[in-house]
């Protein structure tokens, strides 16, 4: 393997690159880090660490054009090395430019064809079996050879893909399980945190809801879109986006960290208000568009919680068949926070969750919520989007249709597929890998309120 001297020291593998992973960036600590990235600049244009620290600057408050702008410059004075032109590529795909990151990310194997990165992040949108150099590399490449975890996993991850899109689902199994083993071993699940977390936020929800206060409107121009990783969310938000005042804020976090700095405080009335003011004002930072779209899918543990504080704010429940869903989540390869995600059968648990919780506040609060089977919007997208569109009271506008041609920045597992049309190409795939999915069988009939859902038949 090649060692690649001058390669970024900043991986933006492990970074946190778009300021809606985070939550909203401070004004003042990203004025301070355009000051740093100027005297650097003065400096000298052609001193590779200066542009370097100006590109980590524009990375990490998630201004990818400008970013791009550095690493071109990078380029520049280092043309050979793989590192840069597989960064190149993946901040393309971010954008929208999938053509030009295909270009970018070719580039890097013609200098380096056992860039485990490049192989990766190319494979996501790559038809490898177009190109019989690069199938056979990779179809050659063992993975225990590289000496980092990181390469092993993106490498198994890699070759998993491209046999998957080969209809090779046997060894795509095969790759997945090992990729998946190695994920495990980096980091641990995080199965039974999130599924504390749904049981003691259901209970308080419970108590919060015995408060008595007057009726509010806080929350009607927020819209929360919940469920699990890979059922359509960000399509979803896609679509709704093109309305034009109205502002995807993405996976924020923003109510995870308002309600967490809550729980460590008394819980009166005023304080539940306070919380919904502290959400309100964050998301309002960056943006004065009329309608927020929330795409932080784990706010299904605090529904209760939202609604109660939030009383007119509006859920939109993404939902897919649990099988193609689950299939979906473990070959994503999350970066972060889905731990549980490497193990099938924990999957499988946190799916139970998911649906019960859900199941539950619909009944309570069915006024609050809207439906999205992911089936149904890839057979009839049309009819679907209308019946979302009526239901928000919006006007239709034939621009919901035609999501697909919006150049914007996607961050998330599905930064290629959401630049697609809807498709039902995806749509009953976990039947080709009925072995893998095995073990969840159980497991989903044990969720009592949901067990009938789960057939695997």
């Amino acid at each position: 393997m090649n060692q690649n001297k001058g390669a970024i020291k900043y991986s933006l593998d492990k970074a946190k690159l778009s300021t809606k992973s985070q939550g909203m960036y401070d004004k003042s600590k990203f004025k301070d880090y355009v000051k740093k990235s100027k005297r650097a600049d003065q400096m000298s244009i052609q001193n590779y660490n200066a542009i370097e620290i100006i590109f980590q600057g524009y990375c990490k408050v998630g201004d990818y054009i400008k970013a791009i702008q550095q690493l071109k410059l990078m380029i520049i004075l280092s043309p050979l090395e793989p590192c840069l032109y597989r960064n190149l590529g993946y901040l393309l795909q971010i954008k929208g430019n999938v053509e030009d990151a295909e270009n970018a990310l070719l580039i890097a194997l013609s200098l380096d064809p056992f860039h485990a990165n490049s192989h990766y992040t190319l494979s996501k949108q790559f038809d490898y079996k177009k190109n019989r150099r690069l199938w056979e590399c990779l179809d050659s490449i063992d993975p225990t050879q590289y000496k980092t975890l990181l390469e092993k996993i993106q490498m198994c991850f890699a070759k998993a893909t491209i046999y998957h899109r080969a209809d090779q689902y046997t060894k795509s199994s095969k790759w997945l399980k090992i990729a998946n083993g190695y994920k495990r071993l980096a980091k641990p699940s995080n199965l039974e945190t999130t599924i504390v977390a749904g049981k003691s936020r259901y209970n308080l929800s419970k108590e919060i809801k015995k408060i008595k206060r007057s009726a509010g409107k806080m929350g009607s121009r927020n819209i929360f879109i919940i469920g699990m990783p890979r059922s359509g969310s960000t399509l979803l938000s896609s679509i709704l986006s093109m309305k034009p005042n109205a502002e995807d804020i993405g996976e924020c976090l923003v109510f995870e960290d308002a309600l967490m700095t809550w729980l460590r405080q008394s819980k009166s009335i005023n304080s539940l208000e306070q919380l919904a003011t502290h959400y309100l004002e964050s998301t309002n930072i960056n943006s004065d568009k009329e309608f927020k779209i929330d795409k932080s899918l784990y706010n299904f543990l605090s529904i209760g919680i939202i609604i109660n504080c939030m009383p007119e704010a509006r859920f939109i429940h993404c939902r897919r068949h649990p099988l193609d869903n689950a299939l979906s989540i473990y070959r994503a390869n999350f970066s972060e926070g889905s731990t549980y995600a490497s193990s099938i059968k924990d999957i499988a648990h946190i799916l139970n969750l998911e649906r019960i919780l859900t199941t539950e506040y619909k009944k309570q609060y069915p006024h609050a919520f809207f439906t999205v089977d992911y089936e149904r919007l890839a057979k009839d997208p049309e009819q679907q989007i209308k019946s979302l569109v009526s239901w928000l009271s919006w006007e239709w506008d034939e621009n919901y249709l035609n999501h697909s041609k919006k150049k914007h920045t996607i961050d998330t597992a599905s930064v290629i597929q959401v630049r697609e049309s809807i498709h039902q190409r995806s749509v009953g795939g976990w039947k080709n890998y009925r072995e893998l999915l095995m073990p969840m069988a159980k497991i989903f009939h044990k969720g009592t309120a949901m067990g009938s859902l789960f057939c695997c038949s």
